[in-house]
Order: C-alpha cells, then sequence, then structure tokens
C-alpha cells in the first residue's frame, strides 16, 4: 500500500483544486474529508466536486455519519486504492484516522434527551465543575459538544 496523502485546508483555500493537480499528475484517487459533503442531496453550501471523489454522497441527511464511521469508510479507501489523496477540512475527521478514536463510553440516547432538556447554561456550569479544562474549551452555547462532555461523566 502506498502512504496516503492529506491535503487539508480551511473553506475556500484552494485545496481541491490543488489536490486535483496532484491526482492527475500522480494518478491517485481523491478522498473526501468533508463532513457535509457526505449527505446525498446536500449541494447547496457544500461545494461538492465535479469529479468523482470517494466518500462524498455515501448517505442521506437522516442518518447519523459521524468520525467513528469516518474512520471505517477511510480505512477501506486505504484497502481499495493504490494511491491515496485525501482532501478536505474536517479536522476531526483527520485526527481521528491518524490518532484513533476518544475511548469514553458510547453515546446514550436517552441520556442525551435527558441533557438536552437540562439546556446549554446548566450544562456548561454542570462541566465546569467536574472538568474545568474541557468547559473552558467549549462555548456555552454549544449544546451538541456540551452534551457529550458531561455524557461522558455521567
Amino acid at each position: 500500500m502506498t502512504r496516503p496523502i492529506f491535503i487539508l485546508g480551511q473553506t475556500a483555500s484552494g485545496k481541491h483544486a490543488a489536490a486535483e493537480a496532484v491526482a492527475d499528475r500522480l494518478g491517485a484517487q481523491l478522498i473526501s474529508v468533508d463532513s457535509m459533503k457526505v449527505y446525498r442531496r446536500m449541494d447547496i453550501g457544500t461545494a461538492k466536486p465535479k469529479r468523482p471523489y470517494r466518500l462524498v454522497d455515501v448517505c442521506d441527511p437522516s442518518e447519523s455519519y459521524n468520525a467513528g464511521r469516518f474512520v471505517r469508510d477511510a480505512r477501506q479507501c486505504l484497502q481499495d486504492c493504490a494511491r491515496p489523496l485525501f482532501v478536505g477540512g474536517t479536522a476531526l475527521y483527520y485526527k481521528t484516522l491518524a490518532y484513533g478514536l476518544f475511548e469514553g463510553p458510547q453515546a446514550d440516547p436517552v441520556l442525551r434527551q435527558e441533557l438536552v432538556a437540562i439546556g446549554a447554561p446548566a450544562l456548561h456550569d454542570e462541566l465546569r465543575r467536574v472538568d474545568p479544562k474541557a468547559a473552558a474549551k467549549i462555548h456555552p452555547n454549544d449544546l451538541k459538544r456540551l452534551v457529550r462532555a458531561v455524557e461522558v461523566f455521567r
């Protein structure tokens, strides 16, 4: 297996044009590292490429696609592609592929519903009590991240 190439960067930084030029030169297969391009029919605002990429349009918007699923799909691409070239801007996906998944508890849908009902301000207060460092990194209105952080402690 050839070592993968990664071209990562922020939105509108020219990474796809650069990646496509590299892919043409090396005969590499393009693989998306983007948390929104995975969804079918979500074409507005995602700047989906016109060329074929792996991991674009792989699930419906009603499905959950997360870092764990990305890693499974990306590893399959590594098996299938002679010259994999990953391109995108979802740093969490890259970090999870490179360094592994967080070894915390699995998501608990019932607990998550309870935490959402509590609301962001109360969750941020609770997180500040149990893990001040994590609380300092998460915005007080970021309900999704607050729910996950508190879920880990409960």
